[in-house]
């Protein structure tokens, strides 16, 4: 489709991502998505479906990267990416990788928190 110069919806990508990673062709699925980020509107399950991948493949040091690219982004990143990281380096048995990401995803949300407090108060 990219070639043809048409851009997939973020549903059609995730499904040929997800089932790129069922039959276990991690490269192939790390080379599409790389070249679709400059194309195709990716969303965040296009993060966790390959941060899950990389967390699968034991690459957990790339699945992080990824992580924080998409917080660069602008967004936060979800509770089902941390879990998923977290999963990942337990399986792997970086236990103390795990701690720090479950205190980061702590820190996030109480700082979140504190924004909804505080565009509560300034309506008020």
């Amino acid at each position: 489709m990219l070639r043809c110069g048409l851009t997939p919806p973020p549903t059609t990508f995730n499904r040929l991502l997800h089932l790129l990673l069922a039959i276990d062709l991690l490269h192939t699925v790390s080379s599409l998505f790389r070249d679709a980020k400059k194309r195709v509107p990716l969303d965040a399950y296009s993060f966790g479906t390959m941060i899950r991948g990389l967390c699968d493949a034991g690459l957990l040091d790339v699945a992080s990267s990824l992580m924080e690219e998409f917080e660069v982004g602008g967004t936060p990143p979800s509770v089902v990416m941390y879990t998923t990281l977290i999963d990942g380096c337990c399986r792997r048995g970086s236990f103390d990788a795990a701690r720090r990401l479950s205190d980061q995803r702590v820190l996030q949300e109480r700082l979140l928190q504190c924004r909804r407090v505080r565009a509560v108060n300034m309506t008020r």
